[in-house]
């Protein structure tokens, strides 16, 4: 791709990765707006890869989370839950499965069953 101006897969997946990384330091630190605009996706880029799309998910629960929006951050950890089990990152994925779990006993709205055996799973990955 040398010369083509644009990232090989590798890299927009670190680029993901940082994007939603960057994102959870802007929430620590307050500022939400910046953060946000880490976790949005801008146009429509087809090329995006589903494990970029999962950081993306994963880094916007993180601001939802900030916001106090505990329902919407559990949804899009969800969401980002899904995306990594279709491409199947086992180490992300029990991450990502403790952290849906905590944001959904944030929100209130939880079956301590599904989330017990979630965790006991995630601890098995």
């Amino acid at each position: 791709m040398e010369g083509s101006g644009q990232l090989p897969a590798s890299a927009l997946e670190v680029s993901a990765e940082i994007r939603a990384t960057l994102a959870g330091v802007y929430c620590e630190i307050g500022d939400l707006r910046r953060a946000r605009e880490l976790t949005t996706l801008k146009g429509a880029d087809e090329s995006i890869s589903q494990w970029q799309l999962a950081a993306l998910d994963w880094g916007r629960a993180d601001v939802l989370n900030a916001e106090g929006r505990f329902g919407e951050a559990a949804e899009s950890a969800r969401q980002a839950l899904g995306r990594l089990r279709s491409i199947d990152r086992p180490r992300a994925q029990a991450n990502l499965m403790q952290t849906a779990a905590w944001l959904e006993i944030r929100s209130g709205h939880f079956d301590f069953g599904k989330i017990r055996a979630e965790l006991a799973q995630a601890e098995s990955m």
